[in-house]
């Protein structure tokens, strides 16, 4: 749902700025050379990344909570170590302060693993997603007679 709300954000903003043009007939950008610039220069448009990226937050934070949700489903083992701590704890201090610890791992573990994953995809892949998405809007563009 994310990935369809980034780009559906990026072709809004390209349909934006190919439709809508001010009274004197200037386009607001001009995107043959934006996409142009992008690709020569990508640093200086570190600002347009990050705030097409920052609407993945909250798909990875929508993807923790699946990841908590698996974690404390599905391996039974840890369910069932977990659900004994907590049953335990009411009778001893030392598992009550072991089900926590278990626990507080279990939320830290799920709210991290996503956010590594896409640290890892994004700095290993050397542009290529990067790229791929620019290509995608500037294809977009394109279809649309932005370009």
């Amino acid at each position: 749902g994310g990935i369809a709300i980034f780009f559906a954000l990026g072709c809004t903003l390209i349909a934006f700025v190919t439709f809508v043009v001010p009274a004197d007939g200037v386009p607001l950008v001009d995107l043959t050379q934006l996409f142009a610039d992008m690709r020569r220069a990508p640093g200086d448009y570190i600002w347009l990344m990050v705030t097409l990226f920052s609407t993945l937050i909250p798909t990875l934070l929508n993807l923790s909570v699946a990841v908590l949700t698996l974690g404390l489903q599905y391996p039974a083992g840890v369910r069932n170590f977990v659900a004994d701590l907590l049953e335990r704890g009411e009778h001893s201090g030392q598992a009550a302060l072991l089900s926590g610890i278990c626990i507080c791992a279990m939320i830290t573990i799920a709210l991290w693993c996503p956010i590594w994953i896409f640290t890892f995809v994004i700095t290993h892949d050397h542009g290529a997603i990067v790229n791929a998405v620019l290509w995608g809007f500037e294809a977009f563009a394109w279809a649309i007679g932005g370009i």
